[in-house]
């Protein structure tokens, strides 16, 4: 093993310019060397991306898949080792046509050692049909905690994850996160591994030791102000991160600092995509110091050099999306500082935000049951405007705007729950189908001639969409992606609409092109009731996790004795330093720093006092 392990640090050599691995690194390599399944959690800033990149050399043949949540962390990453020296490919939804055909050129020439896809291409029954064709000797799960977190990083194709590696019959997975909690853990195993009961899990510490953190609480929004401009002001960081809850608070924030005479640029997923990319393009680009006024949208795929102070102002959601801010200072090795400034109505303003977007499970249940009739049946899917499940949702809720935000909850819960949801990110024009009865598809297949016709490829293509053990009578529903539609079955749409609409007028279908625009403005509702029941004490569990984690942010800022042992025991899941004043003394957070500041003076008052000592003239 540890030839091995020399010969993956001459590769670090060869292609990062890397001397050395780093002791949680070399741990990683041991396990993927002896382990099938592993989930890892490592600092921000620990090197997880050298850790697959070298990990696909592991094996002489095949590739490693890489699934990422975020296009710009793919295309980054992709740069990063194309530019390494290590053979490449993504495919993702804004290639063009001929970068998407040179992706697949080269994956078809057996060359590509890391492929970078989205949980979402992933999920396309065409693109796992495509990857059978190759030997996939790992996958990897960049930002694993994406399959637990709830609001802008919440990615519900996560949750299908494990069902797919089982239908690739993929043995060797490796998960990657930064902050994750035992409980987080557990539906991390659960929803992302083949094979949950055979997880081996490496955990360090949630942030690196070059970042001191603190806690300033404040009385008053005015003093929360005063604090943040003097921190920022009185900083000689070359790039600052203020992190607000919402995004007009940035847009006012920015313009408070500019009146300083601070550079400041906004950045949240309320900007257009080409906006954003504008400003991180300035923030890698710029020789003058900057203050980045940003909601967690500024997170996930942006690797920023020289960010030596972060400000979360305000309560994130919970305990592990504050280390992911945190997390993003000092990634160099640089010392930095993270802090937190909050007031006492944070916590109760959090606490009633989170009854909101997650509702007590037996409140949830009677919603579900009140929109029994949305659920098509076992194996099947429909469309249901927006606005029709608001109308059953007015009977729980007083106001529009808990009903818009009860309409919100129910399109997450139905993702994570994989009965649907959203599609807010529709990316193509959908097909509604309703076909008389479900056998009809097979009977029609069989009365066509023998041989390949477009008829025929598109009744399979049906036929294959719908559960073999579906008994449902009557009339059955079906939504498909149009664009996965045609590229499933290389035909051009007007050859499939010349097929659907000649059985259409023989009454044996019917079917609606919907556009993306209505497709947004409908929640897709899949399965049965009854299947969604089986699923539920995932989001009961999910919650539960959520709201330790929230607990334990309220702790972490209410501590009065060391910050990072409360949170380095809540994280790993391992008891603090055995004596008190071991539990007393990290070195890294503002208590422990203060202690250490007065012993330092009562030291040298002591001391000082020594000095000065005149003896008695008798003596």
């Amino acid at each position: 093993m540890e030839a091995v392990l020399g010969q993956l640090e001459a590769l670090a050599l060869k292609h990062f310019s890397i001397q050395t691995l780093r002791p949680q690194q070399r741990e990683v390599f041991k396990g993927l060397l002896s382990k099938d399944q592993l989930l890892v959690t490592l600092p921000t800033g620990a090197g997880k991306t050298l850790i697959y990149a070298l990990g696909s050399q592991l094996f002489p043949e095949g590739m490693t898949v890489v699934v990422c949540p975020l296009i710009a962390l793919m295309r980054d990453q992709y740069l990063r080792m194309t530019q390494a020296g290590i053979p490449a490919a993504i495919i993702c939804s804004e290639q063009s046509e001929d970068e998407r055909r040179s992706a697949y050129k080269s994956l078809m020439s057996g060359q590509v050692r890391l492929l970078f896809v989205s949980p979402e291409r992933l999920a396309l029954l065409s693109f796992q049909r495509f990857l059978k064709r190759f030997l996939i000797r790992m996958v990897v799960v960049d930002e694993a905690h994406c399959v637990v977190s709830w609001g802008h990083s919440f990615r519900p194709e996560y949750a299908q994850l494990a069902s797919i590696l089982r239908g690739l019959n993929i043995r060797k997975v490796l998960a990657l996160t930064a902050t994750a909690s035992k409980s987080s853990r557990r539906l991390i195993r659960e929803m992302l591994f083949p094979d949950p009961g055979s997880v081996t899990e490496i955990v360090d510490r949630p942030l690196r030791e070059n970042i001191g953190v603190s806690a300033v609480r404040v009385y008053s929004e005015e003093e929360r102000w005063t604090v943040v401009r003097g921190l920022v002001t009185s900083s000689d960081s070359r790039k600052t991160i203020l992190y607000f809850p919402r995004r007009e608070q940035c847009q006012n924030a920015a313009q408070e600092l500019k009146k300083c005479g601070l550079n400041a640029v906004v950045y949240h997923a309320g900007l257009q995509r080409d906006v954003r990319r504008s400003v991180e393009e300035y923030l890698r680009q710029s020789a003058r110091p900057v203050v980045i006024c940003a909601t967690l949208a500024f997170g996930m795929g942006i690797d920023l050099p020289d960010v030596q102070l972060i400000v979360v102002v305000g309560f994130p959601g919970n305990i592990e999306e504050l280390f992911q801010m945190m997390g993003r200072a000092g990634r160099q090795g640089e010392k930095a500082k993270a802090m937190i400034v909050w007031s006492g109505s944070d916590p109760k303003r959090r606490s009633f935000q989170f009854d909101k977007m997650l509702p007590e499970p037996g409140v949830l249940l009677e919603q579900f049951r009140a929109m029994a009739h949305f659920f098509p049946g076992s194996g099947q899917a429909r469309l249901v405007p927006r606005h029709d499940l608001k109308k059953v949702l007015q009977s729980f809720h007083k106001n529009e705007r808990d009903v818009d935000q009860a309409a919100e909850n129910i399109s997450g819960i139905l993702q994570m729950l994989g009965c649907g949801g959203g599609q807010s990110s529709a990316n193509s024009d959908l097909v509604k189908l309703e076909i008389k009865h479900i056998e009809s598809i097979s009977v029609l297949t069989s009365q066509l001639p023998p041989g390949p016709s477009r008829r025929r490829m598109v009744l399979e293509w049906i036929g294959q969409r719908f559960n073999p053990s579906n008994q449902s009578k009557g009339i059955v529903f079906a939504v498909f992606s149009l664009s996965e539609m045609l590229e499933d079955l290389q035909l051009a749409w007007e050859k499939v609409f010349e097929v659907l609409r000649y059985y259409s007028e023989r009454s044996e279908l019917s079917f609606q092109i919907i556009s993306q625009e209505d497709a947004r403005a409908s929640l897709l509702f899949g399965g049965s009731l009854a299947e969604l029941m089986q699923q539920f004490d995932r989001y009961t569990r999910l919650r539960s996790a959520l709201g330790q984690s929230l607990q334990a942010l309220s702790s972490f800022v209410l501590a009065d004795q060391c910050r990072m042992q409360f949170a380095n025991s809540f994280f790993t899941g391992r008891p603090t330093g055995a004596s008190l004043s071991a539990r007393m003394q990290c070195g890294q957070c503002d208590l422990c720093e203060s202690r250490a500041t007065k012993r330092m003076r009562h030291s040298a008052a002591r001391d000082d006092g020594a000095l000065t000592l005149t003896l008695p003239d008798h003596l």
